[in-house]
Formats: structure tokens, C-alpha cells, sequence
């Protein structure tokens, strides 16, 4: 049977496929299926489908085709799961995140039968204790690279030098119980859409405020409008303040 319900998501970066597989086993919502265009396919393939069966979890893992060398492709990878999906409604997911029980009736709630967009609010949280293949100061490369904001090169834990492909966390898979201490510890960023956008839940979003992160809209739509510009890949690229400006010019 066809889902009503495609949950995307792609990545790049070892882990974070326990956190997406214990999200959607979660979900009280049972109508959907789930697609994971990974950059990291032939590394960890035969690992992510255990994992899938045994969250009980339906899910489609595919490669990232339309590689371009050492550059992320960002733009083709969303196309990919796009063009996968046959659920009526889209949601779309980053990596590394855990979307808790309730999470896709809310967004079925506030996409109802319009034409419409729908960004959630997503927040960052300490990450539990990880296990490294060798030392690596995380801080030090943010603080570099923060220094000019270039990103040419294919760092360590890219190349899988430094996190487990599957379970980088010191205590296992990640489990949801672990939840409520993360959220206790001080972390450098915070949840963008409720410190800075500053305005309760309604119609408009302001300018830059799509991140394809914690969103919603129907298949249809996003066909009409040719998914995402893939001639912005590479990086940081503005793929999704495009999207935001061409769902507005509809």
C-alpha cells in the first residue's frame, strides 16, 4: 500500500542513523515510510537495514548518486528522495535528529488540504559522550573555520577516521531516556526559530527562515516546483532561502 506519509532525510556524516531509526520506531503516527539518501551508503548498508528491521521501522536506504568528488551534494540528495517518495505529504528531516512521538500528526495537523509550507522548530542539545578512533579537538576546527568560513577540504571525520559509522556514542545506540540530561547542559547553539525569529506559531515565515530541517508540504507541490536547485551545491550553499523565494513567487 501506498504511505500517506514520506519521511526524507540525507546525510553525509558517520552516525546518526540510530537517532533517526529510534525517532521514527517512536512515532505514534504509523502511515508512512521512510527515506534516507546517504552519502555513506556502501560503508554502513548492511548495518542500517538491521537496524531498520529490527526498529520495525520502513525504510528505503539509498545512495547518493550524483556525487561530485569531495563536495556534499545537498540539493541532488534531497531530489533523490523526492523523486523516491510516494507519500502524499513530505517531511523533511536533517540528520542527527530525533523527531519525538506526535511528531508527524502535528505537521498533518497544520498542512491540513492547503497549498502551504510548514516549518517546525527543531533545538540543539549536548551530545552525549562519543567514542574516538583517535584524539580530535572538534573545537579547535569550528574556531578555524569560523575564522573564514571556507570549507575546501574533506575533513577526518569525513573520512571516517575519527566516529564509528553506526554507534559513535560511548554508551551504545542512541536511546531517548538519555534526552532530559542533554537538554540540562550548556550547548553553543539554541533553537533559532524560538530565540531570534521571536514570534508564537502562525501564517508568514521571514526571510532565510526555511532550513529544511524540521518541515512539511505536499508531494505535488514540491514537484511543481522542480524540487531543489541543484546548480547550488557545494557547502553552505543557499538551496533552501531559493526554495523560500520561489514557493513565495507561486
Amino acid at each position: 500500500m501506498t504511505p500517506e506519509v514520506s519521511v526524507l532525510t540525507t546525510t553525509f556524516r558517520p552516525g546518526g542513523i540510530d537517532i533517526l531509526l529510534a525517532g521514527m520506531r517512536d512515532q505514534s503516527y504509523k502511515d508512512f515510510e521512510v527515506i534516507c539518501v546517504d552519502r555513506r551508503y556502501l560503508l554502513r548498508r548492511d548495518a542500517v537495514r538491521d537496524l531498520a528491521k529490527e526498529y520495525g521501522v520502513p525504510l528505503l536506504h539509498v545512495p547518493e548518486h550524483r556525487r561530485n568528488g569531495k563536495w556534499v551534494s545537498f540539493a541532488s540528495g534531497w531530489n533523490t528522495a523526492i523523486a523516491l517518495a510516494r507519500g502524499r505529504v513530505l517531511l523533511f528531516l536533517a540528520d542527527w535528529m530525533y523527531p519525538p512521538a506526535g511528531w508527524i500528526e502535528q505537521h498533518l495537523n497544520a498542512l491540513g488540504e492547503a497549498r502551504r509550507y510548514v516549518v517546525g522548530s527543531y533545538r540543539y542539545v549536548a551530545l552525549p559522550e562519543l567514542v574516538l578512533k583517535r584524539p580530535y579537538d572538534f573545537a579547535e576546527v569550528v574556531r578555524l573555520w569560523e575564522s573564514g568560513y571556507e570549507c575546501t577540504e574533506a575533513t577526518p571525520v569525513y573520512n571516517g577516521e575519527i566516529l564509528d559509522e553506526m554507534v559513535p556514542f560511548r554508551d551504545g545506540r542512541f536511546d531517548p531516556a538519555w534526552l532530559p540530561r542533554l537538554f540540562r547542559q550548556p550547548v553553543r547553539h539554541q533553537d533559532l526559530r524560538t530565540t531570534q525569529l521571536a514570534r508564537p506559531a502562525g501564517p508568514g515565515v521571514g526571510e532565510g527562515w526555511l532550513h529544511i530541517k524540521n518541515d512539511s508540504v505536499r508531494r505535488d507541490l514540491m514537484w511543481e516546483l522542480n524540487g531543489l536547485d541543484e546548480r547550488l551545491e557545494r557547502g553552505r550553499g543557499p538551496l533552501d532561502i531559493d526554495l523560500q523565494y520561489r514557493m513565495e513567487a507561486e
